[in-house]
């Protein structure tokens, strides 16, 4: 009799909080991985992938189940409903954020990014699934306006998601990276010349390398000490040919003579450092949402995003709740300013990262000798601050000169 009171408890018990545990549960998984997530590039250690991977996994988990929940909580009065049907539609919606991840990880490992058709699916099918939860809510749902807000930033938040996992698939790699082809020397030609002059009995000589080919002011830019902002560039440039060894790509002639020079002429750190910065940007390439926000269009996606966000919590702000439960009404506070604070987050990330510094260093350079453009002075506080220090007028000149690459 006991053991059937307790489940009998527990089941009332369950059927009250479920829906708020998993939807608790999914921010605490946002912002675990949003925080934490790119630790996995310093500390490749299990104390650190454990953790991350276990999250990853339990974030898609815990946002479908809290959808699934809401699906069958709607029009059961018994359960988490009651007064809170709009809220429902609104947890809804809001989840759609949580399935399109944070920034700082997209997928866990290459083989994942090869998964984009099943998300693209996926982002469908909840689409769906959130707009049939809100058109239910209708016409009496007070809070429709931050409903339909939260669905277009779910909608922006999962397609970053599925395009990031597109352009890191091993087929939109080996689209954007081909190239004209390059046969090299035509050694043919070259032996039939030589053993001509020879039969002519005409002196020839062969040289080793004919194809390599170095500008004069490359090398007067290599024989002095790289400078933050070149090194960075460099890295780029060096990420942007190395990617391709993914897809079994290969150099050409040009790009191994550059990559040689390079490497002959800096210092062992400097290469260091070179090679450390190229690993970083082919880190964030592979997975996280880093190639779909640094455009024009991620730009304006996220402002978009950020600013449905504040808009919706200030209508919610605003908003009558009476005949809403109060704990129900304290979990959405808690997720919307959970949103804009992970938001901003990102946002800092996104701008303190050297993807940022390559954006501005393409920029129009303005007054480049004085480092007195806008330009020059922001490009100098990111490199200041990313150096974690700060550095006289003359080495900050230094950094703001280079723009090779």
């Amino acid at each position: 009799m006991v053991l059937e009171d307790v489940e009998l408890l527990w089941k009332e018990l369950w059927d009250v909080w479920d829906l708020r545990a998993f939807i608790i549960l999914s921010l605490l998984l946002q912002t675990f991985l949003t925080l934490f997530a790119s630790l996995r590039k310093r500390m490749p250690n299990n104390s650190i992938i454990i953790p991350l991977w276990s999250a990853y996994l339990l974030a898609d988990w815990a946002a479908n189940v809290a959808v699934g929940l809401i699906s069958n909580t709607k029009g059961n009065t018994s359960g988490a409903a009651g007064d809170n049907e709009d809220l429902l539609a609104f947890w809804a919606t809001f989840l759609m954020v949580h399935l399109g991840g944070p920034d700082t990880i997209t997928a866990f490992a290459v083989e994942d990014n090869e998964l984009w058709l099943r998300h693209l699916l996926a982002l469908i099918v909840q689409s769906l699934a959130a707009l049939y939860l809100f058109l239910q809510s209708l016409p009496g749902n007070k809070l429709y306006i931050p409903t339909m807000l939260m669905f277009f930033v779910g909608i922006i938040k999962y397609s970053e998601r599925v395009r990031s996992l597109y352009l890191a698939s091993l087929v939109s790699l080996r689209d954007s990276i081909q190239r004209d082809p390059d046969p090299g020397a035509d050694f043919a030609m070259i032996m039939d010349e030589y053993m001509n002059n020879e039969i002519n009995q005409i002196q020839v000589q062969i040289d080793e390398d004919p194809d390599k080919e170095i500008e004069s002011d490359d090398e007067e830019a290599y024989n002095c000490a790289l400078t933050e902002l070149q090194m960075i560039q460099h890295a780029y440039h060096y990420f942007n040919i190395s990617k391709g060894f993914i897809v079994d790509s290969i150099l050409n002639i040009d790009q191994r003579n550059r990559s040689q020079q390079l490497f002959r002429i800096t210092s062992p750190e400097q290469a260091s450092r070179v090679i450390e910065v190229e690993l970083s940007f082919m880190y964030e390439f592979l997975y996280t949402k880093v190639k779909v926000v640094h455009c024009k269009l991620g730009y304006f996606c996220r402002f978009v995003s950020f600013s449905s966000l504040v808009i919706a919590l200030v209508i919610f702000c605003s908003e009558n709740k009476q005949g809403y439960q109060g704990f129900d009404v304290g979990i959405t506070y808690v997720l919307l300013l959970g949103a804009i604070v992970l938001d901003i987050i990102a946002i800092i990330m996104l701008l303190f990262s050297n993807w940022t510094i390559i954006a501005l260093s393409r920029l129009p350079a303005g007054i480049k000798s004085d480092g007195k453009s806008l330009r020059a002075k922001t490009l100098g506080f990111l490199l200041t601050f990313k150096r974690g220090g700060v550095t006289s007028d003359l080495r900050n000149r230094e950094l703001l000169d280079c723009d090779r690459i």
